[in-house]
């Protein structure tokens, strides 16, 4: 039974819904036939079900932490270094893991789920009330802390600090945003991922070795290749978002602050993109558990660099546990055949380029030239400058997942149309 869930193959072959043959007319520019797939309620009940059991590990984890931090107030003492640095940091880099291992996943979007939702806010969230910096409004009781640290999503509260409730309607709302989503995610799939891997345009260099040479940097196909892994990547976290919102919305009857809001498409600058636009989740973890500790004794701009590395460290983390096999995987050298391997440092790199870009705008940003070119250069303008600073680097951080199978583990949770060979 365990093998045939969706997490326990790296790609899940779907018969499709229906196929059909374009128009004759059309025959010069489509292919012959087409299929229809439709959407695996199976892949998202397990993704579901692997991240609830997480939460709920987190949760005791929680309760711990306000009964020997949060209630004492115990704030960078030795005991709650120990606990936190010692014990709770250690556990969540370990237990993804183990856990991956024992139940044996191989679905690459699984496992990143797996790694970079419950772990990392867990973790971080352990940092910010080691260091004093929990929100006030969750550390009235330990209920209100273990929601807040448990919960993947942050709760919208009014002006007193009180949950937002959430109508049917609001709930209904976010059910048809997912929906929509769905439908233009795999309306984007099935454009992008016609070949083997998600490397649309080619190259002059493009085999998995060589991903990374300088020459690509004097080739279109680089910033085209980087601007369709960008735009996919804010698709499959937009999509997967609303889908957790429509969950935590409906079993908890509150409302819940939004995690992505369309960076790709409305950054006016590059902090506008990453403080609030981007995955603001990791961006509100990251604020309480590394900038605001690191903040209390250094500058802003160490703060900030702290951040960024920090985030990159991670980022390389959930690269190791992704394409980490699972011992059945190995042969009698201890070899996977037919298994991905990433080079290391190229997502720090990618990270340290966008610490660099928020480090000029702090520098430079107030002067009269750049406050005179904010306020006359169009928005979509400045959008396009931000995109543009950001694209030369940017397969640093986007092509293990691109050259991989990690795009194509998802596929069964989208609708999708793909041509028949």
């Amino acid at each position: 039974m365990m093998e045939t869930l969706p997490h326990a193959q790296e790609i899940v072959s779907q018969e499709p819904l229906f196929i059909f043959s374009p128009p004759a007319g059309l025959a010069d520019y489509f292919a012959p036939r087409y299929a229809i797939y439709g959407i695996s309620l199976v892949y998202w009940v397990d993704l579901l079900s692997i991240l609830l059991l997480q939460v709920l590990i987190a949760s005791i984890f929680g309760y711990v932490i306000y009964r020997v931090v949060i209630q004492p107030r115990d704030y960078e003492s030795t005991t709650t270094l120990i606990l936190v640095y010692g014990f709770i940091l250690p556990f969540w880099m370990s237990m993804p893991i183990y856990y991956l291992q024992f139940i044996g996943v191989r679905n690459l979007i699984v496992r990143f789920v797996s790694g970079c939702l419950v772990p990392v806010v867990s973790m971080f969230r352990a940092t910010e009330a080691a260091h004093g910096f929990a929100p006030e409004h969750c550390t009235r009781s330990a209920r209100d802390y273990v929601t807040y640290y448990a919960s993947l999503l942050v709760f919208s509260r009014d002006e007193k600090g009180n949950y937002i409730r959430c109508s049917w309607r609001k709930v209904a709302q976010h059910g048809y945003n997912f929906l929509g989503y769905l439908v233009i995610l795999g309306l984007f799939n099935s454009i992008v991922m016609t070949s083997d891997d998600v490397v649309v345009f080619g190259g002059p260099i493009s085999n998995r070795i060589e991903w990374y040479s300088p020459e690509r940097y004097a080739t279109w196909e680089l910033y085209a290749n980087n601007m369709i892994h960008a735009v996919l990547f804010q698709l499959y976290l937009t999509t997967y978002a609303e889908g957790m919102t429509l969950v935590w919305t409906s079993f908890s009857g509150y409302q819940v602050d939004q995690v992505m809001k369309n960076p790709m498409f409305e950054s006016k600058s590059p902090s506008d993109f990453w403080s609030r636009r981007w995955n603001l989740l990791v961006h509100r973890v990251l604020k309480g558990g590394v900038y605001k500790p690191v903040r209390k004794h250094a500058s802003i701009s160490l703060a900030c660099l702290a951040v960024f590395v920090t985030s990159g460290l991670f980022h390389e983390y959930l690269i190791f546990l992704m394409f980490y096999p699972l011992p059945e995987q190995l042969d009698s050298q201890g070899y996977c055949e037919g298994c991905f391997s990433s080079l290391h440092g190229y997502t720090l790199a990618f990270f340290i380029w966008q610490a660099f870009l928020i480090l000029c705008e702090i520098v430079f940003g107030r002067s009269k030239f750049f406050q005179t070119l904010a306020r006359t250069l169009p928005s979509k303008v400045r959008t396009m400058l931000v995109i543009f600073l950001g694209l030369p680097l940017a397969h640093m951080f986007s092509e293990p997942y691109a050259r991989s199978n990690f795009f194509q583990s998802g596929l069964q949770g989208v609708p999708r149309v793909f041509p028949v060979e």
